[in-house]
């Protein structure tokens, strides 16, 4: 009995070993992996509290790597926003994504996109998070744009367009009243106003179609 036991013990103690091997090497890359990625990382404990974070969290933050580890995302958010809430439902989720705006201690502003995962081991969890405030004013510009022509088009369709078919319409009139001299002047009227006309068209097929690229 005592023989099976010492091999048992040693046996269990090198696959100790071996998992104790393994987990450092798992721990190696997942440092290398966080200190190296472009994408700010940060761990936060039960609290919320971070107590760790590679150094291009510190650059989205705005501050030093040593003064981030133990403050918290709610020291960068607006003022309304309820950290006990989020930080409640993210816990109980595990998971969880979406937009926040970052605010850093000097006041400029940083939407940030960000992937949380819970206990990526026990007590621990993770956040990657991206700034995406280029992206999103450049979409928001765009956005912009969009609906600047579409109110510029409802007003070529609505008001201009109907100015030029009362022209129209009137210079049809006139051609069956004047001279043979004057009609050239009519005429002259009714070819312009249907350019305008063709070109309100064009303008409105333009925009339908920027409209259709963009959906």
């Amino acid at each position: 009995a005592g023989a099976v036991g010492g091999l048992l013990v040693g046996y269990f103690e090198s696959q100790g070993m071996r998992k104790a091997a393994h987990l450092e090497q798992n721990t190696a890359k997942f440092q290398a992996v966080f200190e190296g990625t472009h994408d700010a990382l940060v761990v936060a404990d039960d609290t919320g509290t971070y107590v760790d974070a590679n150094p291009a969290a510190a650059a989205l933050f705005g501050v030093e790597r040593s003064e981030l580890i133990g403050m918290s995302i709610q020291d960068f958010a607006a003022s309304n926003f309820d950290f006990d809430r989020e930080w409640s439902d993210f816990r109980q989720d595990k998971r969880g994504r979406g937009q926040f705006p970052l605010v850093r201690p000097n006041g400029t502003k940083r939407i940030v996109e960000f992937a949380a995962t819970s206990d990526i081991y026990p007590g621990h969890h993770l956040s990657a998070l991206r700034d995406v405030t280029d992206r999103v004013m450049y979409e928001q510009g765009i956005e912009h744009q969009q609906e600047t022509l579409s109110f510029l088009n409802q007003v070529l369709r609505h008001n201009v367009l109907n100015g030029v078919h009362v022209i129209l319409a009137r210079a049809e009139l006139l051609s069956e009243r004047v001279s043979d001299t004057d009609r050239e002047h009519v005429d002259a009227i009714g070819d312009r106003g249907e350019n305008i006309a063709d070109l309100v068209s064009r303008v409105n097929r333009l925009n339908t179609t920027m409209q259709s690229g963009h959906q």
